[in-house]
């Protein structure tokens, strides 16, 4: 991105429109005829006589003599609201005055000291008068409209809505940093880099009077600030939310741990008396079984359920971390590369809610294995008689 303009860098090319933003350096104007006079750029406007010469040492135009509305003083054009302030040096031994006039005239002491004293508010559209007291040297006029203070004002708004949005999510650094940066690389893409281009657009607008005005981009400006804040930051900060939202509800929060390993539990606890003549409790996944005689000696899977618990957390902690390792690749842009996708929970959700029915088929399997083990005896021994 090109070097960010500064107001005062670009209005000291200021174009020959009425200007209500402008910058005047007199070292810029130091070429002209300060003797006989002249308008600079159709707008700036010297009243010059044989007193006036530019003092190089100061770099200001001085008069051996007071100036007055009409010699020796400037005259340009100003709309109500247009700060003007103006930039003098006391060449004096004693206090000196700079002198403004628009209905009436407002007068400052400036010292020998190189201070700026002298800031005046315009009550109203007029052409205004800068003059001084004999050898106090005029070295520089500025004037900022009230539109291009309000784009200044909505661009420290707007920063303000960036600084409160990361804020906002700050409380991410520490369980989601990568996701974190995530978001903030995604806020100076689209909303940090861009208040900047704005901020280049106003000086270049301000250096040919295009802010203030009827047809001055002024509004348009603050509009796109505003736009910014409602548009992408929003956007940005929603879809971050609602991702970890997301997150948090559908892993941090899932039950289904608590589910596998209470079925597990259920299975390992609970007898199935189905095998005993006229047995009342049949219970289809029960890793314990009363014998056909009905004389309470169990069938146990020793160590299936220890293996199943540590198979099922290990599972359900790879979905949960993969799913939070989803969060770094934040914002799943759309085909156009611009629209934010939706958090694709999806594909670890699917793997926590597999696991509840991966231990129910552990559990049939073993199940199947045990009531069927005679069968499978059997099969052994036919075969190898065959055999």
């Amino acid at each position: 991105m090109k070097k960010v303009l500064t107001l005062m860098g670009a209005l000291s090319v200021a174009g020959s429109a009425i200007a209500h933003d402008y910058l005047w350096n007199m070292s810029d104007l130091s070429g002209e005829s300060w003797a006989s006079g002249f308008t600079h750029n159709g707008v700036l406007t010297y009243n010059g006589d044989a007193n006036s010469s530019f003092n190089s040492v100061v770099k200001g135009v001085v008069s051996s003599v007071k100036g007055s509305d009409t010699n020796n003083s400037f005259s340009f054009a100003v709309e109500e609201g247009d700060i003007i302030t103006v930039h003098a040096y006391n060449l004096n031994p004693t206090a000196g005055k700079v002198y403004f006039k628009e209905t009436s005239v407002v007068s400052a002491d400036i010292d020998n000291d190189g201070t700026t004293l002298l800031t005046v508010t315009a009550a109203g559209n007029s052409t205004v008068k800068v003059y001084a007291d004999a050898n106090v040297a005029i070295t520089k006029i500025t004037v900022v409209s009230k539109k291009y203070r309000a784009v200044v004002d909505e661009l420290a708004t707007t920063r303000a809505a960036v600084d409160d949005a990361k804020a906002g999510i700050a409380h991410f650094v520490t369980d989601y940093p990568n996701f974190y940066s995530a978001i903030t690389r995604q806020i100076s893409l689209k909303v940090s880099d861009e208040i900047l281009r704005i901020e280049d657009q106003l000086a270049e607008k301000a250096a040919v009077d295009g802010v203030s005005g009827s047809t001055g981009s002024g509004d348009n400006l603050i509009n796109a600030l505003r736009a910014l804040v409602s548009g992408p930051l929003a956007n940005i900060i929603s879809a971050a939310n609602a991702a970890e939202t997301s997150y948090q509800n559908d892993f941090l929060g899932s039950t289904a741990y608590a589910d596998a390993d209470n079925q597990l539990t259920e299975a390992y606890t609970t007898i199935d008396d189905s095998p005993c003549s006229g047995g009342s409790n049949p219970h289809p996944y029960s890793m314990y079984q009363t014998d056909r005689y009905g004389y309470g000696s169990y069938e146990k899977a020793e160590g299936l359920k220890d293996y199943m618990d540590a198979k099922v957390k290990k599972l359900f902690n790879d979905a949960c971390e993969d799913a939070k390792a989803e969060l770094d690749n934040f914002p799943w842009l759309q085909a156009d590369g611009v629209t934010f996708g939706p958090y694709p929970h999806a594909t670890y959700t699917a793997r926590v809610d597999n696991i509840e029915q991966l231990v129910k088929n552990v559990i049939d399997r073993f199940v199947y294995e045990r009531d069927n083990a005679q069968k499978f005896t059997n099969l052994k021994t036919t075969v190898e008689t065959v055999a």
